[in-house]
């Protein structure tokens, strides 16, 4: 239901965070992210100026001013609209007179629970405080983000010369997963080069200037993994920094997939030195790789946003398909000609991209359950299928939501 913007006018709420950026082409904007749903909005500095002069009690005439001319008019208008848009997205403190008090966050029910954990492969189970290894993690974020960088990068590119050098053979080792006997050392290494990675996240924000209080445990699709959160991701002001943040766990997985590729080359073939190290440096590489997805609601994403400089890819791009079904032409502000066929091809790209996932995971359960002689293997094996559909389904239909709603608000 659209709020009306009464004649007496309320000042944004206090609990608001606002960020002064600057787009891919030089343009700067005010960035205001919504503590209470995590909603994430961008205005002109001008517009955002007018709604953040606003005072307890002040009406509409005092801050346009009277209607004396055809161009004040005009400027009334615009405003109007920009309040109505400021009403809709809920940004107004809508307080007494005397105070004005920021606004909790209202329970989410459980179908609201339920939706947002079917929709995310990132399932939080319970956050745990960080301050106590902040100074350490201080300490590798001076050193791997300065000098440590380049024998970071020496590291890896030795590593890909070794790989490069015997890849066939690197293909070939996985054949002893069939008969491997030291899973119970190497299960704990893989998780805690998991920790290892959410530490690249949070060294990248300490080296951006920035905070990160909480962590954690959570389950990555079907596998437990920690996390730390970046609450104020989009308040980084700079896109370099942030696109640092996105790729700051990549970046650390190098280094973990670089000295075990090394130590599998030069130790003795199928040795227990030479099989663990193969295994984490493959369980490795897979994050890398996985992370790396541009599809996903993970690292990926957040790269290829600051990359080409549009946030919230995967909506922006059904809104242009959108335009292209009902044959009209898509425009949005600051988006080139270019960006929006980018844009296109990537929600084309997302779609493929989804359905081949669940198919593969379908086949892949299917297999593996038949292997196993796992009773109903084919009907488990298209639970998951469906479950992995409908839970991309789920995403797309809350961007779809999204994008109205923004549509609506102007």
């Amino acid at each position: 239901m659209e709020q009306v913007v009464s004649k007496i006018l309320s000042p944004l709420r206090a609990d608001l965070e606002v960020s002064e950026q600057h787009r891919s082409d030089g343009t700067p904007e005010m960035v205001v992210r919504d503590p209470v749903n995590g909603n994430i909005y961008a205005f002109p500095p001008k517009a955002f100026a007018i709604l953040a002069a606003i005072r307890v009690g002040q009406t509409i005439d005092e801050l346009t001013g009277p209607n004396q001319d055809d161009a004040a008019a005009r400027r009334r208008q615009q405003v109007q609209a920009l309040l109505h848009k400021a009403a809709n997205m809920g940004l107004f403190a809508v307080a007494p007179a005397s105070e004005v008090t920021p606004i909790a966050a209202p329970l989410k029910s459980w179908r609201q629970k339920l939706l947002a954990n079917l929709t995310s492969p990132v399932w939080h189970l319970y956050d745990i405080p960080l301050h106590k290894v902040e100074p350490a993690v201080n300490v590798l974020s001076r050193f791997l983000f300065g000098p440590g960088a380049w024998l970071a990068l020496g590291l890896l590119a030795c590593a890909i010369g070794c790989l490069a050098h015997e890849f066939s053979s690197y293909v070939g080792t996985i054949q002893i997963l069939n008969g491997f006997i030291w899973w119970w050392e190497v299960l704990p290494i893989i998780i805690l080069s998991s920790f290892w990675h959410e530490i690249g996240h949070y060294a990248a924000v300490l080296k951006a200037g920035h905070k990160v209080t909480r962590g954690g445990f959570s389950i990555v699709v079907i596998y437990p993994a920690l996390y730390v959160r970046v609450d104020d991701y989009f308040m980084v002001r700079k896109r370099r920094d942030r696109l640092f943040i996105a790729l700051g766990g990549v970046y650390f997985d190098s280094i973990v997939f670089s000295a075990c590729t090394l130590i599998w080359y030069f130790s003795l073939p199928f040795s227990a030195l030479n099989q663990v190290a193969y295994l984490i440096s493959l369980s490795t590489l897979v994050r890398i790789l996985f992370n790396l997805i541009p599809f996903f609601k993970a690292d990926g994403t957040r790269a290829f946003e600051e990359l080409i400089g549009i946030r919230h890819a995967r909506m922006e791009s059904l809104g242009v398909w959108g335009n292209i079904l009902r044959l009209k032409a898509s425009r949005l502000k600051h988006v080139s000609h270019a960006g929006i066929a980018l844009l296109a091809v990537y929600g084309l790209a997302d779609l493929v991209f989804m359905v081949v996932s669940a198919w593969m995971a379908q086949r892949y359960v299917s297999l593996n359950a038949a292997g196993l002689n796992i009773p109903y293997a084919n009907a488990l094996s298209v639970l998951i299928g469906l479950l992995i559909a409908f839970s991309f389904a789920l995403g797309v239909r809350r961007d779809l939501m999204r994008k109205s709603m923004q549509t609506q608000g102007g």
